[in-house]
This record gives C-alpha cells, sequence and structure tokens, in this order.
C-alpha cells in the first residue's frame, strides 16, 4: 500500500484574523508538513494561491471553492521553502477586505505524493478592518421628534460594510445642543446618553429605548457608532430630534392632530409641527404658525382661524373612479393640508390621462386648477375647475383638436368618484376652413367624457363651411356628433366603430342672394335647405382625418326665383 502525505498546515495567518497593513507591504505566509514526505522536505516545492473576496457576505472558505473568489495572486516561481514573504512586488492587497489563500505542496519528481493533490485548506483573513462603513439612522426622523409620553425608541441599521460573524459592538451617543451645531454638541457638551452594546454577529436593524428624560422642547443631536475588535468600522450621519413638545395634541377640523414639535409656548400663537391621519396607515406631517387653541373639556381645541401648511414629504395621490366607467381613473395629488375649527381639507390638483394619443412624445393630461377639497373620512368632496394648459392636438383623427376652457370645466368629486363637467371646442381637421377662412370650432357644454356625444349647435359665423370654392353656399351644423370612441359610431358609420370624426347629423345648407363671386347667379333672397342623415341617405355631411366628406341633393322649388345675369332664371336642382 502506498501511503500519502497530508497537505500543508497553514501557520500564518492564522484563519479567520485580521492582519495589519505594514508600509511597505510585509505579510508573511508560512506552513509546515505534518510527515515527512517521501524523499525528504528538499524533495518538496510549493505554490500560493491569494484570492479576493468580493462579495461581503459569503463564507470566504466556500467562496474559493465555489468559484465565487477572485485570484489575485500566485506564485510563478515554486516556493522551495515553508515560508514567503509576500512584499511590494506581489500584488497589492486594500485595506479592509478580506482574502483567502490556499498552498499546494507537490514533489518535485511529480510523484502523486500528496493527499487533495497536496493544497491545503482554505484560510482566509482581513486586510486591516473597513473603516468607512455606513450605519443609516431610521428613527426618529432627522428633525424629527418624540410626542409627549412617546417610548423613546432608537432604531438603525447594521453597518454597509459588516460581513458574515463579524461581531460589532455599537455605540450610541446623545447629547443637547444648547444652541451648538450637532457635531459641536456631541463633542462638546455632557453626553446625555453614552451607550454601547454588547458583541452582536446580526445584520438587523437595531432597536434601542433610553431610559433617560428628554426635556420638553429641547433639541439634541445623535449618532450611532460600530467597532469590531476596538477598531470603528461604521459609522452614521448626525442626525437631530427633539424632545417632547408642551402638549400632546389638539384638535381642529375635527380632527386628533398630534403634535411632534413646538417652538414656542404661547397657546394663542402656537408654532410647531404635527402630523394626521391620511389614511389607515399612513400619516402626514406639517408646520403649523399661530395656531390659536382654547382647553374645552380637558382638551386642546383651535378656537378660532385656520391652519394652511404644505405637507413636509408628499403623500402619495389619491385614487378617483370615475361615475362613468369608460374615462378611466383620475388622481389627486395632494401637497397641502388645511383646516378650519370644522373641517379638514388637502389641497392639491386633479389629474386624468386623456385617452386619446396627441402629438408629439408627452401623454395627453388634463389638469385642474390647484384646489382645496373637504377631506372626510379619507374620502375626498369639492370640486377642481380646469387650468387653462389643457389644449390637444389628437393624433387621432388627424389634426383635430381640443380645447377645455379653463374655470369653466371641472372635475366634480364625491367621495372618491368624479364626474366630469367639461365645457370646449372641438376644432376640425386644420384642412377645413370657414367662411372667414379661420379653423372651424365646435362649442360643447357639459359633457361627461371625451369619446361621443351630440350637440345642438347655435349657428355662429365661424361654422359656415363652404361647400363651393368661390361661391356662397354654406353647410350649416344644427346637431352634430363628436365620434372619438371605438366602441360606437353614428348612424352612416355603424359597421365601422374606429371611424372618429365630427358628424353633421342635422344640418342646413344655406344660399345666398350673390349665390357666386362673380355675381352671376343671383336668388331673390336666402334660401335655406334643412338635411338629417338619418333620414336621407343619400346625403352625406361629415369632417374626419381625410378632410370634408360632403354630398347634397336638393330640386329647387318653382318660387325659389334666380336671376342669370339680371335674366329670370329657371333652376332645377343643386
Amino acid at each position: 500500500n502506498i501511503s500519502l502525505a497530508e497537505p500543508p498546515l497553514i501557520l500564518l495567518p492564522r484563519d479567520a484574523t485580521t492582519e495589519t497593513p505594514k508600509r511597505p507591504q510585509n505579510i508573511v505566509f508560512q506552513w509546515q508538513l505534518r510527515t515527512i514526505p517521501p524523499g525528504g522536505y528538499t524533495n518538496v516545492e510549493y505554490i500560493l494561491k491569494l484570492y479576493e473576496i468580493t462579495d461581503p457576505s459569503v463564507n470566504p472558505k466556500t467562496a474559493v471553492l465555489n468559484n465565487q473568489a477572485l485570484k489575485i495572486y500566485e506564485s510563478t516561481l515554486a516556493i522551495q521553502s515553508s515560508t514567503f514573504i509576500y512584499d511590494v512586488n506581489a500584488t497589492l492587497l486594500q485595506v479592509g477586505k478580506r482574502y483567502a489563500f490556499t498552498v499546494q505542496a507537490r514533489d518535485k519528481q511529480n510523484r502523486a505524493s500528496f493527499k487533495n493533490n497536496g493544497v491545503s485548506e482554505v484560510f482566509w483573513f482581513r486586510y486591516g478592518m473597513s473603516t468607512n462603513g455606513k450605519i443609516t439612522l431610521k428613527a426618529p426622523a432627522d428633525e424629527g421628534g418624540f410626542a409627549l409620553y412617546q417610548t423613546t425608541a432608537f432604531q438603525w441599521s447594521a453597518p454597509d460594510n459588516l460581513e458574515n460573524n463579524m461581531g460589532i459592538k455599537y455605540k450610541l451617543k446623545i447629547a443637547k445642543l444648547d444652541g451648538k451645531s450637532p457635531q459641536n454638541a456631541l463633542l462638546q457638551n455632557t453626553l446625555l446618553v453614552d451607550y454601547t452594546s454588547s458583541e452582536t454577529f446580526s445584520n438587523a436593524d437595531v432597536y434601542h429605548t433610553i431610559t433617560e428624560s428628554l426635556e420638553r422642547m429641547e433639541d439634541y443631536a445623535w449618532q450611532v457608532t460600530a467597532e469590531a475588535s476596538g477598531v470603528q468600522i461604521a459609522a452614521s450621519e448626525i442626525f437631530t430630534f427633539s424632545g417632547p413638545p408642551l402638549l400632546g395634541r389638539f384638535i381642529a377640523g375635527n380632527e386628533q392632530i398630534k403634535v411632534i414639535k413646538t417652538y414656542n409656548r404661547d397657546m394663542t400663537a402656537l408654532n410647531g409641527k404635527a402630523e394626521v391621519k391620511y389614511d389607515n396607515t399612513t400619516n402626514v406631517i406639517f408646520e403649523f404658525k399661530n395656531v390659536n387653541l382654547a382647553n374645552s373639556g380637558g382638551e386642546w381645541v383651535m378656537a378660532s382661524g385656520e391652519i394652511v401648511a404644505p405637507f413636509v414629504t408628499k403623500p402619495e395621490p389619491i385614487t378617483v373612479t370615475p361615475e362613468y366607467a369608460d374615462n378611466g381613473n383620475a388622481y389627486f395629488h395632494p401637497d397641502s393640508i388645511k383646516f378650519t375649527t370644522q373641517k379638514y381639507y388637502l389641497g392639491g390638483v386633479m389629474k386624468w390621462d386623456l385617452p386619446h394619443a396627441v402629438n408629439g412624445s408627452a401623454k395627453g393630461v388634463v389638469t385642474s386648477n390647484h384646489t382645496y377639497m373637504v377631506y372626510s373620512n379619507y374620502k375626498l368632496i369639492g370640486s377642481a375647475t380646469l387650468n387653462d394648459n389643457n389644449d390637444f392636438e389628437l393624433m387621432d383623427p388627424m389634426n383635430f383638436r381640443i380645447k377645455l376652457f379653463k374655470d369653466q370645466s371641472d372635475f366634480l368629486v364625491s367621495s372618491n368618484q368624479f364626474r366630469f363637467r367639461l365645457y370646449g371646442e372641438v376644432y376640425v381637421n386644420s384642412n377645413v376652413k370657414s367662411r372667414e377662412n379661420k379653423r372651424i370650432a365646435f362649442e360643447f357644454e357639459d359633457k361627461r367624457d371625451l369619446f361621443y356625444f351630440d350637440m345642438s349647435t347655435l349657428m355662429k359665423t365661424n361654422n359656415q363651411l363652404p361647400l363651393i370654392s368661390k361661391a356662397n353656399v354654406y353647410a350649416v351644423p344644427k346637431k352634430w356628433i363628436l365620434d372619438l370612441s371605438e366602441k360606437v359610431s353614428p348612424q352612416r358609420h355603424t359597421s365601422n366603430k374606429e371611424w372618429k370624426g365630427l358628424y353633421y347629423e342635422d344640418f342646413d345648407v344655406e344660399y345666398y342672394t350673390d349665390v357666386d363671386a362673380s355675381k352671376q347667379l343671383s336668388f331673390n333672397s336666402k334660401l335655406t335647405h334643412t338635411y338629417n342623415l338619418t333620414s336621407n341617405t343619400n346625403v352625406k355631411m361629415w369632417i374626419d382625418s381625410k378632410g370634408l366628406q360632403a354630398k347634397v341633393y336638393r330640386q329647387i322649388t318653382a318660387n325659389e326665383d334666380a336671376k342669370f345675369n339680371q335674366f329670370p332664371a329657371t333652376l332645377k336642382d343643386f
């Protein structure tokens, strides 16, 4: 039987230890053979391999075996002794990094003399401590505070450079500001709290409740650091917070206002920071000024005036569902809060995505003026008129335009549901001009959607549509339909639900006395012929992305007298 020798036993660096960096770089690697190898010690040479552990969360030993480590050094010439000095001629190591290594013994005669092909156990070491780690302070928030009678609990994260199986201790320091900067307060003032935790190997958030009393309305600085083996490896920013406010809460707008901090002691003109419920799970924070409070039955109540303030941090928008389902949701984007003695309001704007493609890369969004809505039981009640930026050039039908009138159009909101009251104009294909050679506009009022609706229109000059070039013959709408829907179309387009445009359901054709520009043909009086597209299928009159699509026919009656070059003429039809 051939007996294989054991691989080398590593002596230095010791496993899972920290090597103190030296300048210039100088690390001693040392090992020994456990038994005399065949041919004696002089018949053995060694290969050192060094790996950088790139992921601080992995086990260095398994990282090498699982190809999760980066090889940064391998001795190019076989080492002839059991000691190797890793100096500046080798790859430079980075402070704070972890490194794993193996030593391979091999027979100079290439005989299979060692178990595991002569490769030692994986050892690892830390090259100095990483000292620039960050700790995130989570509670209280910066410039936050503790309410009256609230548990004074502090929360922070583990260091971002914490490694597996690294034992650390936390230090929490708290000092009163006393007019100094937060940094100077912690350095120069007597510490209210100087707490050191027991050693922990956990990477979970830390919660610590202090037993020291905080003074009302006083400001404090706090910071957390972490140490490993007596070396500071991480630190947090320095945050500030305030002690309990002058009072714990007051009532305004029939809501309980929880006071976070107070800045003065005048209850008739109190200044401070507070929070109130936004929904079942969220509170919003705001500053208040000059609030007049009175004590009523043991409760502090806002006696007069109002609070109007922006949010410290804007909450998520509120979804407002449509009364007409096809409209889709609108969203109220709150930015401020308002309290009177009786009501709670949210200030913000309503936004609704226009359901039609518009020219340009941006989506069309219908937007309201800034408004305050009553906020009762986490439901909005009120109205929001539109601002002056709701003017959209549509892609389909091409060259159509919708302009919604500011201050007339609005969102009517009740219990987080909205109804439109839309007033505005539809401009048809820009290739179709009015009698004045202007783009034709059709005004609408009090509409609930922008998909499909009809409208009766008083005759307006800019709605007179020339039917013949250089002739005073015009189509004038009496009842028209706007179709931007893909679900329904007017009578003459029922077979094509995707048709979109403006449809003259009822219209007149007007013949002015001077019919043509040369004044050869004239009528004794203005003629008006009336048409309906539903009852008269031989006629068409609509405007779509192609432009004007028109066809009219009418017999001229005997009493509709005409002249041609001033001579009596009999016209048969048009």
